[in-house]
């Protein structure tokens, strides 16, 4: 018969228990005596794929108490012996690499959801508002120079109202001083 690995007692004892990563998590942090959130679910579920080993020198002796492991059925090196290979190799770099990826896509994606069902526009359309608004803006300074009139005083205030929280946008601070050459402000 084969020796079992520590990721196969792992997983058996938490499928005994019907325990998933995030309840052996809070056990084992519990049993650490580091408050209940101080060791995230995700290594907890790597320990259970066989992703990486528990630490020898920090994890393992209280995945052992919590889950009451014998870890005499274990090969040597998941025991934590000397012969150990390193926990992380190049496979779980990437890995973990990859996940993190997914999962700002994934946030990226709800943000941009959560954004639409609230009719909130994305900071994309902020700003292609207001390189359209700009542009209107630019040809209407270009119609009203040299023209007197309290309307055009008037729409020319309200833009540069408009536009004053924008002054980091390109072409802005530009229609503003064009504005304000019209309206006599220099």
């Amino acid at each position: 018969m084969q020796a079992a690995t520590i990721t196969d007692l792992i997983r058996a004892a938490c499928e005994e228990r019907g325990w998933g990563p995030t309840k052996l998590a809070r056990e084992v942090a519990l049993a650490a005596g580091r408050g209940p959130d101080s060791l995230e679910r995700q290594y907890a579920r790597r320990w259970m794929k066989g992703e990486r080993t528990p630490s020898p020198d920090v994890w393992l002796p209280y995945v052992v108490q919590v889950l009451q492991l014998d870890l005499t059925q274990t090969r040597a090196g998941d025991r934590g012996d000397p012969e150990a290979p390193a926990a992380d190799t190049v496979k779980s770099v990437l890995a973990l690499g990859r996940s993190d990826v997914e999962r700002r896509s994934m946030l990226a994606a709800t943000a941009g959801f959560a954004l639409s069902a609230l009719n909130l526009p994305d900071a994309e359309a902020i700003t292609r508002r207001v390189a359209s608004a700009s542009a209107a803006w630019g040809e209407f300074i270009d119609c009203a120079d040299g023209v007197r009139s309290v309307k055009i005083s008037d729409a020319l205030t309200d833009m540069r109202v408009r536009l004053s929280g924008h002054s980091k946008t390109s072409g802005v601070g530009e229609l503003d001083c064009r504005a304000a050459a019209l309206l006599g402000d220099t």
